[in-house]
C-alpha cells in the first residue's frame, strides 16, 4: 500500500482509532518557576511505514514506542494544531478532545516577540483554565 496520499476523510478514521491528542509538561521551566504545557498529536502502531509516510507529510517524529514492537508518530504545538485543523472535518470519536485543544492554543499568546525555541507560553492568568482543559481531555481520553 502506498501512503503518500492521505484522503481527509480515511486519516480522520485511522486517527479516531489509533490516535491520542494531549496536553503535556515539558521539562522547561520559565523564569517565574511554572512549567510551558504544550499540545500533541500521536499514533502508535506496528506499522512504521505508515508512519514514516505521515512523518512526510505532518513533520514530527517517529520513535520506538519503549517495551512493544510499535513505533509512535508524534507532532506538536503548531504542527500538532494544523494536523488536527486538518482532518477535524471528518473526526467522530476525538472531535470534542480537538475541540479542547483548539481551546487551549485559543488561549496561547506569544510571550514577547522574541522566539525561545519553546513555543508559545501560559500566560499566569489563564494557567487555572489550561489546567482545567488538560484534565478533561485526560478524562476524556479515557473515556475511549
Amino acid at each position: 500500500m502506498e501512503y503518500r496520499l492521505f484522503s481527509r476523510k480515511w486519516l480522520a478514521g485511522f486517527f479516531d482509532g489509533e490516535g491520542s491528542i494531549g496536553l503535556k509538561y515539558n521539562n522547561h521551566y520559565r523564569k517565574d518557576g511554572t512549567r510551558i504545557l504544550y499540545l500533541y498529536a500521536s499514533i502508535t502502531q506496528n506499522n512504521k511505514k505508515l508512519l514514516l509516510a505521515l512523518k512526510r507529510r505532518f513533520n514530527g517524529a517517529v520513535s520506538k514506542h519503549s517495551g512493544s514492537k510499535c513505533f509512535a508518530w508524534q507532532v506538536s504545538c503548531n504542527q500538532a494544531d494544523k494536523f488536527l485543523r486538518y482532518i477535524y472535518p471528518y473526526l467522530k470519536l476525538k472531535k470534542k478532545v480537538a475541540d479542547l485543544a483548539f481551546k487551549h492554543r485559543a488561549l496561547l499568546r506569544w510571550q514577547g516577540r522574541r522566539k525561545t525555541g519553546k513555543g508559545r507560553q501560559i500566560l499566569k492568568s489563564s494557567s487555572q483554565k489550561h489546567e482545567r482543559i488538560r484534565n478533561r481531555i485526560m478524562w476524556l481520553n479515557q473515556q475511549d
